[in-house]
């Protein structure tokens, strides 16, 4: 059920309870007992959607921690139907090409490494080869 519908669930069923209690002709004592029903469901509806707010939004923040702290396979699994989850999706999302992101760059750095080994090599092998040289022309002078 979406956040939204949760609260207007929550609101209708407050709504029904101040309208009983104001257009009844019942008795006192069945209003208050009628009162007290509806404000407990009502408090019962908005305690389940604030746990379902909470429990998701714990759930990405811990998410997004485990990635600050290096760990990029972290992703969050959200089995609510609301908006929650949607940001559960987009989180694993971002998650996922962050992930490929660091890879490309940690390829690209050891490309560039290798090739670095090589230019080396390369460089060394020329100077060498201008040290003969340059011994060979002073011989032969």
């Amino acid at each position: 059920m979406r956040l939204r519908t949760k609260f207007v669930v929550a609101g209708i069923a407050g709504g029904i309870v101040v309208a009983y209690l104001l257009f009844s002709g019942e008795a006192a004592g069945i209003r208050m007992i009628v009162a007290m029903a509806g404000l407990a469901l009502t408090g019962y509806l908005v305690s389940g959607a604030y746990l379902s707010m909470t429990g998701a939004a714990r759930k990405v923040i811990e998410g997004g921690q485990r990635i600050a702290s290096g760990d990029l396979t972290a992703r969050v699994a959200l089995q609510s139907q609301d908006e929650f989850r949607e940001i559960g999706e987009a989180f694993n999302a971002v998650a996922q090409t962050l992930s490929g992101v660091i890879r490309r760059v940690q390829d690209s750095a050891g490309q560039l490494e290798n090739a670095s080994v090589s230019l080396t090599e390369t460089t060394r092998r020329i100077s060498e080869s201008a040290q003969v040289e340059s011994e060979m022309a002073a011989s032969v002078v």
